[in-house]
């Protein structure tokens, strides 16, 4: 599904991953992770579930770089109130520090 490409994506993004099989219908997958770096990622989702999904996916990652990092998940539905909230509170690391908005565009 597309969602599940996206997190592959977004993860080869972060670690410079070495990748075969990263397409839509494909059977097999193969990913041999890189460093994951600190930056600012940008990904495109399509639904809310796909948004989380891509967030579940990396931002644990990126909270065990010793460096800030941005990451954006855009969607083209609107989220329900509070998710950043709650997907910060569940994807907390004990030590860590993270922090998460959900901006709306109108």
């Amino acid at each position: 599904m597309r969602q599940h490409l996206t997190c592959v994506q977004a993860a080869t993004a972060l670690s410079g991953a070495a990748v075969t099989g990263a397409e839509l219908g494909s059977g097999t997958l193969v990913f041999a992770p890189g460093v994951v770096k600190a930056g600012d990622y940008a990904f495109s989702v399509g639904t809310a579930g796909s948004c989380t999904l891509v967030l579940r996916t990396v931002w644990p990652a990126l909270m065990l770089v010793d460096a800030p990092s941005r990451l954006t998940a855009r969607r083209s539905i609107v989220l329900p109130d509070g998710l950043a909230d709650v997907d910060a509170a569940a994807m907390a690391i004990p030590g860590m520090s993270s922090w998460a908005a959900l901006a709306r565009r109108y």
